[in-house]
């Protein structure tokens, strides 16, 4: 798992369960990302989870930030052996901050349209911390990390 500060407190044993090994990689955008994969020198994932637009998406055109998530998902492909490794994306996380969450709803979108279909590309939407596309009351700690509450 290669995600931004928002995944540091996440419970492993609620994604994979208590039988698996997930390692977490704290990254906080899409080049850092890529940079980690290029140079990863363990065994080849099972799976391979990305939780990296969120600090991409404040900087960025909506188009580059789609483009990075696509090379990275390619570079993926190019630096395991095991080829056949799947990616789950996590959608960018709601924010309280409204520009922000309407950047993050309109990317979502299209980064769903981009890799529907695919055998290889998983899509997390992240609809279970949001209430009528806002964040839920009690999951923010401030305007863009999720709270403790949040990531279990």
């Amino acid at each position: 798992m290669i995600g931004t500060s928002n995944t540091k407190y996440l419970s492993t044993k609620y994604i994979a369960g208590a039988n698996k090994t997930v390692r977490k990689e704290i990254r906080y955008d899409i080049k850092s990302a890529k940079e980690f994969i290029q140079d990863f020198g363990g065994d080849d994932p099972d799976i391979v989870v990305y939780q990296v637009t969120c600090n991409d998406i404040e900087k960025q055109a909506y188009s580059e930030t789609l483009s990075k998530l696509d090379d990275l998902v390619n570079t993926r492909k190019n630096n395991f052996c095991a080829k056949k490794s799947k990616v789950l994306i996590s959608l960018p996380l709601p924010r309280k901050e409204k520009k922000l969450n309407d950047k993050a709803k309109v990317l979502s979108a299209m980064i769903t349209s981009k890799f529907a279909g695919g055998d290889q590309v998983t899509v997390s939407d992240n609809s279970n911390l949001t209430y009528r596309g806002e964040p839920l009351e009690g999951i923010m700690y401030d305007d863009k990390h999720l709270s403790r509450w949040g990531t279990n």
